[in-house]
């Protein structure tokens, strides 16, 4: 309003001006004595000028209050992805669409020009890469900082950097220094700033040049009603003009962007960016650009919530742009990134010792804290079991169940320790355990149904002791003689025999009362028991007596490979989006193998029914479809039809003895999916299962 109220003075007063001038030119023709004359002229040089040096100087004022930066001034280059030439399965050339343009856009502003040039330069030379490929290792010794973080890896590279900085006027930034997220404080601290987000933050992994430009990862929660939701991820990053900062990123479809200048409580304008996907809040200060980037949607309910204009504009008001970082001493990273890992690790070991020693229901309750934090059905997923392992009065505890085990809690002298711990062994699967004669506990790493790995540990009084473990690769058994390390690739392993493997299996027979799993929000609560034989029917009694959405969930019976045995369709909460609140109900498939529920591998997710027992998995963009018939306990895939995320051209996977692959256009990527029939379920309520 006030930029406008300027401008409009200036031109009135400019264009005023110029009519003295033009009433004295006239005067000094139309006046017939010499006095008027005189006087008309000395009106335009006095008033006239007078007039016309107010109004540009208020249209100068005016011009820069109404100065607006935009993604167009960043702008470094443009291009158009090219199209390429695609043939269908006749050899005729599929006709694709023309793709949006992307925009290059720098990440510090002061230096289009030369990044323009850097990056024209770097794209052209070595085409084939034959230059680099005799450097791989830096072999011409190419110093620092030309080799990192420039990536220059020949002598022209390094003359040609040097001739853009000193053509521009900047100056080279140092190697960066990485940092973890518990050393987040040390990039701080060693520029001479606090944070840059005022309010619910944490602060993880970031990097920082010596110089002072930097970036940082964070996780924010805004203090705004429009925008309610925790665990915002969010890139900070500051660059510092006078240093060349080969860092950009790409925008497609620039024009479509909506871009406004917002002017904070602090009389700070700033750049707002947003499109379906991200929001980006630009500050162009006096010495550094400083970009946020964060998403601008997150699913809520199963739907998308959109970020509003407004929503942006009360989040930018928390993040801090009037920091100003002074070089770093290096000297002292060093000590503070010791002195970081120091502080981490004795956090680390107090928070076990408040997690172990305070006892079972302590441990449990943190532990469904720390799942809240992600989602009620992450909480309603946490189970524990109550055994005493090695037959001295004490119940361990049992984190996970008899389903799944991350580790043993048991009790001393009226406190809780680790008896042990199975986090380096749960990193690929999840662990099953078996109680065993003798006081021995089975471990069970799955995979496909199937137990592919087994350790045998004997429970004593002070943990647990390993006797031995067997591993299946395919058709192979290997023996497992020493405790499984670390490092997988480590492990030390004897091929065996199939006899010889079975009968270290058969040596150690389970007891036939096993332990009882507990949801650990009803700690302290009887297990119920379930009083159902059926596979299915335990299944689906549990899920509606643990599962807070048990009322939402759904089942069919159908036969889906023609082999006698109805297969459970359920369409429940085991798949849940990334950052969602709620989760996302969709299917999956469950069989009967020898009297037990197995699911069936590559299941979770799908879509539809189709035909024949035809399973179909399709996106809701209607641009990616995948089929799959049901193989024993696990899915074939038929044939996989989808569209190039980036040229948009048709692809259509076919799977089999010989595996084809051919592109098509989109008139017959929709045939072929056409020739797949969803047909309607009769899902019905968990609870109407017929039980009895």
């Amino acid at each position: 309003m006030i930029d406008n109220l300027v401008t409009a003075a200036g031109l009135a007063c400019f264009l005023f001006g110029l009519f003295v001038f033009f009433s004295a030119v006239l005067g000094l023709f139309r006046f017939d004595y010499v006095l008027n004359r005189m006087h008309a002229a000395a009106v335009g040089d006095s008033l006239g000028i007078f007039c016309v040096l107010i109004g540009l100087m208020l249209l100068l004022v005016g011009c820069t209050v109404a100065y607006v930066l935009r993604l167009q001034d960043l702008k470094v280059a443009e291009y158009r992805p090219t199209t390429p030439t695609v043939y269908d399965e006749n050899g005729d050339v599929i006709s694709l669409p023309t793709l949006a343009p992307r925009t290059q856009i720098t990440l510090q502003g002061a230096n289009q020009e030369a990044l323009a040039e850097w990056n024209s330069f770097c794209r052209d030379y070595d085409p084939d890469g034959a230059i680099v490929a005799t450097n791989d290792n830096n072999e011409l010794g190419i110093p620092n900082p030309y080799h990192i973080p420039y990536g220059c890896y020949s002598w022209e590279m390094v003359d040609k950097l040097d001739e853009i900085v000193q053509r521009y006027d900047l100056k080279l930034l140092s190697p960066d220094v990485g940092c973890q997220s518990y050393e987040s404080g040390v990039l701080f601290s060693s520029l001479g700033i606090d944070g840059v987000f005022h309010g619910d933050v944490e602060y993880l992994s970031g990097y920082f040049y010596p110089e002072g430009t930097f970036k940082i990862e964070l996780l924010f929660r805004p203090d705004t009603d429009q925008w309610p939701y925790k665990d915002n991820l969010a890139s900070y990053y500051y660059s510092v003009k006078e240093y060349f900062d080969p860092g950009y990123y790409e925008i497609a479809d620039l024009e479509n962007c909506i871009q406004w200048n917002y002017t904070r409580k602090d009389g700070r304008t700033v750049l707002l960016v947003m499109n379906d996907e991200q929001t980006r809040i630009i500050a162009d200060l006096q010495d550094a650009l400083v970009t946020v980037s964060f998403a601008s949607s997150k699913w809520d309910g199963g739907s998308k919530a959109q970020m509003t204009q407004s929503a942006l504009e009360q989040i930018s008001e928390q993040f801090d742009f009037s920091i100003q970082p002074h070089p770093a001493d290096m000297t002292k990273v060093d000590a503070l990134m010791e002195a970081a890992r120091v502080a981490y690790e004795a956090e680390r070991a107090a928070a076990a010792e408040n997690l172990y020693t305070q006892g079972y229901e302590q441990y449990i309750q943190q532990t469904l804290e720390k799942a809240v934090a992600h989602s009620t059905r992450t909480r309603d997923g946490l189970f524990y079991s109550l055994y005493d392992l090695n037959g001295d009065g004490v119940m361990e505890l049992l984190p996970g169940g008899k389903v799944t085990l991350w580790g043993i809690l048991s009790m001393r002298d009226g406190k809780s320790y680790q008896y042990a711990d199975f986090d380096h062994l749960s990193l690929i699967s999840a662990l099953h355990f078996t109680v065993c004669e003798d006081h021995v506990l089975e471990l069970e790493k799955m995979k496909d149904n199937i137990a592919e790995i087994r350790y045998y540990f004997r429970a004593d009084a002070e943990g647990l002791t390993y006797l031995e473990g067997l591993e299946k690769v395919e058709d192979t058994w290997y023996s497992l003689p020493v405790p499984p390390a670390e490092d997988p690739m480590a492990e030390i392993q004897t091929e065996i025999t199939e006899q010889q493997a079975q009968a270290i299996i058969a040596a150690y027979v389970p007891l036939e009362t096993q332990p009882e799993r507990q949801q650990m929000k009803r700690y302290g609560e009887p297990v119920k028991p379930i009083p159902w034989t059926d596979p299915y029917a335990i299944y689906i009694a549990e899920a509606l007596e643990w599962l807070e959405d048990a009322g939402k969930l759904t089942y069919t019976l159908m036969d889906l490979n023609s082999d006698g045995i109805q297969e459970l369709i359920a369409r429940d909460t085991w798949t849940i989006q990334a950052g969602s609140t709620e989760p996302e109900y969709a299917l999956s498939v469950h069989t009967i193998v020898d009297g037990e529920l197995v699911i069936v591998q590559g299941s979770h997710g799908m879509t539809d029914v189709c035909e024949g027992g035809i399973l179909m998995y399709g996106e809701e963009d209607g641009t990616h479809y995948e089929f799959y018939r049901m193989k024993g306990t696990e899915l074939e895939l038929i044939e996989m039809i989808y569209q190039d995320r980036i040229q948009k051209y048709w692809v259509r996977a076919v799977e089999g003895e010989n595996p084809q692959s051919s592109n098509c256009s989109e008139e017959t990527a929709r045939s072929y999916i056409a020739q797949y029939h969803p047909i309607e379920l009769n899902m019905k309520p968990f609870s109407e299962y017929p039980f009895s």
